[in-house]
């Protein structure tokens, strides 16, 4: 019951910081539990939910997983999902500098959700732990970009990460 009370406050934060931070500074907010509160959507629990996602990839994957100079990286160029994620990847940087210097946290609450959509097409296209094991390492370390990517940014903006939902 203490894990489900836990993991409750988690959830209800994310929504309630995220959906006060995923607007333009000079808009007026208008907060609806009910929406914010969906684990789809341009949600806080939506983002979480793309965190703990990876994270039971990894424990299906049963063993401890490390990023290493053996992993073919070109193996990641054969889908539109796999692109899309590093592309976005890549971006995580500028985008917390524009937010810093425009003081604009919606900035990264916005690529978090782009991050995360773009994770749950890959994830939803293609074969992780099934895939041969050179593309499966490839994409094993693509996930665990992701989950550093998106761990970062939910801690830029305060909210917990979840490794189960």
């Amino acid at each position: 019951k203490k894990e489900i009370a836990t993991a409750a406050k988690k959830i209800a934060f994310a929504a309630l910081k995220f959906g006060m931070i995923n607007r333009d500074n000079d808009k007026e907010l208008v907060f609806d539990w009910e929406q914010a509160m969906k684990l789809e959507g341009e949600t806080g629990p939506y983002v979480q939910y793309a965190y703990a996602r990876i994270c039971s990839v990894f424990r299906k994957y049963g063993k401890s997983f490390q990023q290493s100079n053996k992993i073919d990286y070109s193996q990641l160029t054969s889908t539109a999902a796999e692109i899309k994620v590093v592309k976005l990847i890549k971006e995580f940087p500028a985008v917390v500098a524009a937010a810093a210097a425009q003081m604009k946290p919606a900035l990264i609450s916005r690529y978090l959700l782009d991050l995360s959509q773009a994770f749950s097409n890959f994830y939803n296209d293609c074969p992780i732990l099934t895939a041969e094991p050179n593309v499966r390492d490839a994409r094993l370390a693509l996930c665990a970009s992701v989950k550093q990517v998106l761990g970062n940014g939910l801690k830029l903006l305060a909210i917990d990460v979840m490794e189960e939902m």
